[in-house]
């Protein structure tokens, strides 16, 4: 049972930097492009589950314009035994960058 209950923690840590890398990706894209559906296929792209809610808030104007991007997972499913209690385990992050004044043209791969 100690064992199950390492594994778990391993898998629930693994999970929680895959969402903080997705969510600083989606962030990136954000501040440069202002593009919804771009975050959304980037933070995907990057290794968040098609499960994961991705959310994009952008608050301000001009030069002090920032964007938010939210990544939250539900990982219920992928824990041994900590997703059997029924306790909803989730991991989320936020990031918040400044909008890029002038960014580049690129297009989504």
């Amino acid at each position: 049972m100690v064992f199950l209950l390492g594994v778990d923690a391993v898998l629930l840590a693994r999970d929680q930097i895959l969402v903080v890398h997705c969510a600083k990706e989606g962030a990136r894209r954000a501040s440069l492009t202002g593009d919804a559906a771009q975050t959304v296929a980037v933070v995907h792209q990057r290794g968040a589950p098609g499960s994961a809610v991705v959310s994009l808030d952008m608050v301000g104007e001009g030069s002090s314009e920032l964007v938010s991007v939210t990544v939250r997972w539900s990982v219920d499913d992928r824990l041994i035994l900590l997703g059997h209690l029924g306790r909803g385990i989730v991991v989320q992050h936020t990031t918040v960058m400044v909008r890029e004044p002038n960014p580049p043209e690129f297009d989504i791969k």
